[in-house]
């Protein structure tokens, strides 16, 4: 069973449907009421327009035609019939059933009847129509509302789902500039401690370069004091060899020379590459007289 959308997505969703709904019903509402009050507007309307008639407003062959409809109708004519009666119950018993008199006075009485009745049921009409009239403004408006109430509810959803988004947008937004804020903050502790470790490195190099020239100046001092003392030696050598030059045999004092010359040369090459000599002492060797 899939779950649910949620988030922005299941929020707009929601409204949607809501709003379908909502529509729904605001149309169902003012077309009930519209069709509920439609026999009133109906019959005012008809009304009005046999008032329009009567009173001429229609043109006189409409008047006509409305004036004969009145005549015959079934109101009118109840009501000269009703008038008549009572009319010749009167004569009947009077006895003047006979004479011109009875039936001048059916014709007055019909005609004041007449005009007494067409007055009363055109005002009547005109209620009619009035009350119609009350009831068409009463749909317009109920009309009005159906299309002013969708209108809210799609301008309210708009708003909401406006909303949803912006505060969407502001949280992307926030979680976007913090992210960079971290990052940033990464950095400049990463950077940090790469230039404490770059400078504890060369610190150390530092240090190390200089023991190494300590340590080579040492050196240095050390094999001139062995050079010095070898040259000491040598000379006090070569002074001894002199004297007894003629009590030894030259190829051996040659030969010493020569040893104590290779030695002196091996230990100026070890100079630069930082080796340490050892001070050896030239084996001298008795000459055989």
């Amino acid at each position: 069973m899939p779950l649910p959308p949620t988030g922005l997505i299941g929020s707009e969703q929601a409204l949607m449907q809501g709003l379908g709904g909502q529509l729904n019903y605001i149309n169902q509402g003012v077309g009930q009421a519209v069709s509920t009050l439609d026999p009133y507007a109906q019959g005012g309307g008809g009304a009005s327009q046999m008032q329009a008639a009567l009173s001429g407003s229609m043109g006189p062959q409409a008047q006509q035609s409305a004036f004969s409809n009145y005549q015959s109708s079934p109101g009118q004519q109840y009501a000269l019939e009703q008038g008549r009666r009572n009319l010749l119950a009167g004569a009947s018993a009077t006895g003047g059933l006979g004479g011109g008199n009875v039936q001048r006075e059916l014709m007055r009485q019909g005609i004041g009847m007449a005009q007494q009745n067409y007055q009363q049921d055109f005002n009547n009409l005109g209620t009619v129509a009035n009350r119609g009239m009350g009831v068409a403004g009463q749909q317009a408006g109920y009309q009005l509302q159906g299309g002013l109430l969708p209108a809210q509810a799609v301008g309210n959803t708009g708003q909401m789902l406006a909303q949803g988004r912006f505060g969407v947008g502001q949280q992307l937004a926030n979680q976007a500039a913090n992210t960079t804020t971290n990052m940033s903050n990464l950095q400049n502790q990463l950077g940090g401690q790469m230039a404490n470790q770059y400078g504890q490195g060369n610190m150390n190099l530092g240090n190390t370069v200089s023991a190494a020239g300590q340590g080579s100046s040492q050196l240095q001092q050390q094999l001139a004091t062995i050079l010095a003392n070898i040259g000491t030696q040598s000379g006090s050598q070569q002074a001894g060899y002199t004297t007894v030059a003629g009590q030894y045999d030259s190829a051996g004092i040659l030969g010493q020379n020569q040893a104590v010359q290779n030695t002196l040369s091996q230990l100026i090459q070890m100079i630069p590459q930082g080796q340490t000599p050892q001070a050896t002492s030239p084996q001298v060797t008795s000459p055989q007289v």
